[in-house]
């Protein structure tokens, strides 16, 4: 591969990847923005998908008879799930949220 192939190909990849950068903070900052109107005990999971669009992950908490949403949030250094937990009937329980320092950051 000559110079200008691995130039431009560099260029490409920078590219993606400040996409990628932009779209997960816009992601994140729907999600910060959003996340308050969620009220514990009336929003549902349609209203979930509605405000916060489809989780990052779906676990199931037998013992509590719920679901659990996880959306994965960015900040700088930081990183972070908003979890959302739902009962049977697909009403919100509980939201909060849980951050940890990007491994390789102070």
């Amino acid at each position: 591969m000559n110079i200008k192939a691995l130039l431009r190909a560099a260029m490409i990849c920078a590219a993606l990847a400040a996409g990628a950068a932009e779209a997960q903070m816009s992601a994140t900052q729907k999600i910060i923005e959003n996340v308050a109107k969620l009220q514990v005990g009336k929003s549902n999971s349609k209203d979930v998908e509605a405000l916060l669009g489809k989780p990052d992950k779906v676990t199931r908490n037998n013992r509590k008879s719920q679901d659990e949403w996880g959306y994965s949030i960015y900040a700088d250094s930081l990183r972070g799930t908003v979890w959302v937990m739902m009962s049977d009937d697909g009403v919100v329980r509980e939201v909060f949220q849980v951050m940890e320092r990007k491994p390789g950051t102070s």
